[in-house]
């Protein structure tokens, strides 16, 4: 199992958009859809 330390407290939006970069950084075969919350998870 993966351990995660915790950086610190931010909005779970902001941390979802920060999160697919850095997945998208790590494998180029991540894909994000989004339907209607694009902007508010801050994917665009």
């Amino acid at each position: 199992m993966t351990h995660y330390e915790k950086q610190s407290m931010k909005e779970l939006r902001a941390g979802m958009g920060e999160g697919l970069v850095e997945a998208g950084r790590k494998n180029e075969n991540v894909v994000a859809l989004s339907a209607d919350v694009k902007g508010s998870v801050k994917m665009g």
